[in-house]
């Protein structure tokens, strides 16, 4: 076979497999629940008391009940409980509590005061004991989580995804009805932000009934709004938040009206937590990734104490900044040194601690900027206060060209032109940063949201595999560095066909990001996987040969175009990992004296077939294009290696996918055939062709 075949047929064979790690398509969501579908709504309610005892024990939340029920809603409504309350509904044996447990559980930890001022700890501590009490007297289900104020800390959504809950349903603004939509956005590895977007309420339990009325009125606006953005461009999701503690039993039959007028609307579906998988896409980016990192300090108000429920100054400066893609935080005073700027603020005039690059609010150039000030309703007053404050903390003209260059990658969306013709810096910061997470998530211009096939390279600056759930873990959106190098390939090989240099440029940038990326060993770069793959029990860190040699080939193919040293250098360096044993964090693995490359590394490997025959074919490829004696060399032990150990894959007249005794799939019984007619081409040996006439027999 001469060397263009065996390029194209190699090619043909890793675009096959390169797909992903082993598995089958998920199957999509049933027709009925997509046709149509154009708002999807989460109800969920934050099941709490007040002192009044209206709520729980005063039957409101079960003429509440009683209304999804006959609305045809009963087990659709995510209720959320703060332990505490709960508690005394167990005490006092109510039978609530039972009727509750034919609906999805999941947590809302204290009261707003208490949770507020928490330290981390102190929180970590009280949502690990209050998920324990909820296992202990609910069917709780743990997908949702709501914290009772507006943000939290990076820190809190770690110990969310630690005890494996999927969406955190916090609020980013809550006093007044929205005029944006939010996009999900992806925040750890397994916990999504999917902010609250509608209230419906009769306002308080006090309020006359006109004025009830007024109430959810003004709030089912923001219904409306999220409703007709979603006919126009796509699938969006809205999640209601409801509360017990906002109704009296006249207002109540408001709550009835507004769940009807909800179901009138044509395209709207109820849907739960556990369905929401389906139906939103999970990639984002967020915080952007040029940001400085910046800390939030704020003292407490003087009027604050732990019998007053209220909301504080550092949730609304959190939304603030992160609302332009800021990397926000909330800071902690013993470690001010580790943020680029930290934003201070008293209520009461404290004076900030010393220690930090700060920026003091209501002070000096900064006076007349607070909270309060910069979550006041929408206007060119509050966005010049807005835009002071960013231009203290960060070089906005930079970032903004930066957000905008990034949003421009992604492809066109309702935001992109307001963004490209904004008139301030700020504006043009906000708009981009806003198109980005609009085109990460729900798709640019004329496109739907779909859930891509599982396994499917999604395209973007930086291209990501969908992977889903993987044997009951959620990996979602990964940016795993086999498919990027994927993409960089099929870039060249346009390049190639077409002549065409944007297609160059792509694969010469996708190729720069990886080596970016990758773990220097001193004598060998190698790549490490920053998620875990279940089905190998590998944890996040994880290497293996068939990513490191087509990332091989992609740096093979950069020099072959561009005939720069960098990339032959950079070669070497990947190269060297196969003779490095993988016990030192290499890549060879001597199986029974014989060399082997094993596509996942661990122990006991399980020493997978077709990655290792994709691996020999690149490294053959590598050795005859740089006349390599090394890659030859690991070519030929190699090949020794899948001599001995071939006749060891053979089930019967089929194949198995590896040395524990899995069988292959169609897909990859049909990539072993083509790789063994490579292999026989390559050698000559009958071996090969042996085994391939009798697997294709099976056939």
């Amino acid at each position: 076979m001469n060397a263009g075949l065996l390029l194209t047929l190699a090619a043909a064979l890793l675009l096959a497999s390169c797909a992903a790690p082993g598995g089958t398509p998920e199957v999509p969501p049933p027709a009925e629940e997509q046709e149509g579908a154009a708002l999807y709504i989460l109800l969920t309610m934050d099941a709490e008391e007040k002192d009044d005892l209206l709520a729980i024990h005063g039957g409101i939340l079960d003429a509440m009940l009683d209304i999804f029920e006959e609305e045809g809603l009963e087990g659709k409504v995510e209720l959320l409980l703060p332990v505490d309350d709960w508690k005394v509904a167990v005490e006092h044996n109510l039978s609530v509590v039972e009727r509750i447990n034919s609906y999805p559980i999941s947590l809302h930890c204290d009261r707003h005061a208490r949770f507020t001022f928490q330290d981390r700890e102190r929180q970590r501590e009280r949502i690990s004991t209050s998920i324990a009490w909820l296992r202990e007297h609910f069917n709780y289900s743990g997908l949702v989580f709501r914290a009772p104020t507006l943000m939290l800390g990076e820190t809190t959504r770690d110990v969310l995804d630690e005890v494996g809950i999927w969406y955190d349903l916090t609020p980013q603004i809550y006093a007044s009805p929205r005029g944006e939509p939010f996009f999900p956005v992806l925040v750890r590895q397994n916990l999504r932000l999917l902010p609250t977007s509608i209230i419906i309420t009769g306002g308080f339990p006090d309020y006359p009934y006109w004025r009830s009325v007024l109430v959810n009125r003004r709030y089912l606006e923001s219904f409306d709004h999220l409703y007709s953005r979603a006919r126009e461009e796509g699938p969006l999701v809205g999640v209601v938040l409801l509360h017990p503690t906002n109704w009296n039993n006249e207002s109540l039959q408001l709550l009835r009206q507004s769940l009807r007028y909800m179901k009138s609307k044509p395209g709207v579906r109820f849907i739960t937590a556990s369905e929401l998988e389906r139906v939103v896409p999970v990639l984002g980016r967020n915080p952007l990734s040029a940001s400085p990192r910046i800390g939030v300090l704020v003292a407490p108000r003087e009027d604050y104490s732990r019998e007053k429920e209220s909301f504080n100054d550092e949730s609304f400066l959190l939304y603030v900044l992160r609302s332009y893609g800021l990397r926000a935080e909330r800071a902690e005073p013993s470690k001010l040194e580790e943020y680029d700027r930290v934003v201070y603020y008293s209520p009461t005039g404290e004076q900030p601690p010393t220690g930090g690059n700060l920026v003091v609010l209501d002070r000096g150039r900064l006076a007349g900027i607070t909270p309060e000030a910069l979550m006041r309703p929408s206007g060119r007053a509050v966005a010049e206060l807005r835009c002071r404050l960013l231009e203290e903390l960060v070089d906005v003209e930079a970032l903004a060209e930066v957000a905008l260059r990034e949003a421009h990658s992604l492809g066109a969306t309702p935001y992109l032109d307001r963004a490209a013709r904004a008139e301030g810096a700020c504006e043009r910061l906000k708009l981009a940063y806003l198109s980005t997470e609009y085109a990460l998530q729900l798709g640019a211009a004329g496109r739907k949201a779909a859930k891509p096939e599982k396994y499917s390279l999604v395209e973007g600056r930086i291209p990501m595999i969908y992977y889903g759930r993987v044997d009951g873990v959620y990996l979602g959106y990964q940016p795993a560095p086999h498919g990027i190098a994927q993409a960089a390939r099929e870039a060249f090989y346009a390049y190639a066909r077409t002549g065409n240099r944007e297609n160059l440029s792509r694969g010469l940038f996708l190729v720069d990001y990886l080596l970016s990326t990758a773990v220097d060993r001193g004598e060998y770069l190698i790549w490490e996987y920053p998620f875990p793959w279940p089905p190998y029990d590998l944890e996040e860190g994880w290497r293996g040969s068939l990513c490191q040699a087509g990332i091989l080939k992609a740096l093979m193919l950069a020099y072959m175009h561009t005939g720069e040293e960098r990339y032959r250098q950079a070669s070497e360096k990947v190269l060297r990992a196969f003779s490095v044993p993988v016990e030192e964090g290499g890549l060879l693995k001597l199986r029974e004296g014989y060399c082997w490359y094993p596509e996942y590394v661990r122990e006991p490997p399980p020493y997978v077939l077709n990655g290792f025959i994709t691996t020999l074919i690149w490294l053959r490829e590598y050795a005859d294009y740089f006349n390599s004696s090394e890659a030859e060399e690991r070519y030929s032990c190699g090949v020794e290696a899948l001599r001995r150990f071939l006749p060891e894959y053979d089930a019967e007249g089929w194949s198995y996918y590896d040395a524990w005794g899995k069988l292959a799939s169609e897909h990859y019984h049909r990539m072993h055939l083509w790789q063994l007619e490579v292999m026989y081409n390559l050698t000559g040996d009958e071996l090969f062709l042996k085994y391939r006439s009798r697997w294709l027999r099976s056939e």
